[in-house]
């Protein structure tokens, strides 16, 4: 998309141009020459529709996953989460096979390609913590477990100055698509000092048994710093990132 690179920086309409003040800077752009309703009917612009009905079904799929886990998003996120989300929920949706183009679903496509997607794109959670952990899964009775074993945080943890507390984030979702719904476990830690070696952990979350939705585990960690006896949460550092992915029974 152009930018603006002049010295003067330009906000408004001129003619057929609107300039406006992005993330990415001043950003010019030209009007469509092409109506909505032409778009909406018109058999030429057939791929056109087809394209706008999937990247919305990629758009509401990315939605639903950020809501799914929006407590924890929110004190780990630095932008861009849904952009980012969202192209991913579109290539997941192309990967579909089962139906036509402009008919395809995020649920029959590739679902596994969320593994390893990081909330915050600047502190990536294989970067921050390198201790081992499992995942299980039991849908029989509807558990999710995460197990750490006991690990050294100084040794496992790549922490930011000043930080001398840290918590453990966890969530588990199960996730319907088509109806645009979810049921969602979160948990985190106390304050755990960093100087000092941590025992196992085990998590547990229950959801409903015998299920064949689609189910997605989150794993993170937040930083805080002592000061006169209380720990305060340190924003820029904390990471959260999918690690597991269980696809769910496809119709």
């Amino acid at each position: 998309m152009p930018k603006q690179v002049g010295i003067l920086k330009l906000r408004g309409k001129l003619e057929s141009f609107s300039f406006y003040q992005s993330k990415d800077g001043y950003i010019v752009r030209r009007k469509a020459g092409v109506s909505g309703e032409r778009i909406r009917r018109d058999p030429a612009f057939a791929r056109t529709r087809e394209n706008g009905r999937e990247f919305g079904r990629a758009a509401k799929a990315g939605k639903l996953l950020r809501d799914s886990f929006g407590k924890l998003i929110h004190r780990v996120s630095r932008g861009r989460v849904a952009s980012r989300l969202n192209r991913l929920m579109v290539a997941i949706l192309q990967s579909d096979e089962e139906h036509e183009r402009g008919e395809r679903r995020v649920e029959q496509g590739k679902l596994a390609w969320l593994k390893g997607f990081d909330i915050n794109e600047k502190a990536p959670l294989r970067q921050v913590f390198m201790a081992p952990y499992t995942l299980r899964y039991d849908r029989t009775v509807g558990v999710s477990t995460i197990f750490i074993p006991s690990f050294r945080p100084l040794e496992c943890l790549k922490k930011p100055n000043g930080a001398t507390h840290f918590r453990i984030l966890t969530g588990c979702a199960e996730l319907d698509f088509t109806e645009q719904d979810f049921v969602s476990k979160q948990k985190q830690s106390n304050w755990l000092p960093l100087d000092e070696e941590v025992g196992d952990v085990e998590l547990f979350f229950g959801l409903a048994g015998g299920g064949d939705l689609p189910l997605i585990t989150v794993l993170g960690m937040e930083f805080g710093q002592l000061v006169n006896s209380e720990v305060y949460g340190m924003e820029g550092y904390n990471c959260l990132g999918i690690v597991g992915v269980r696809e769910g029974q496809r119709s």
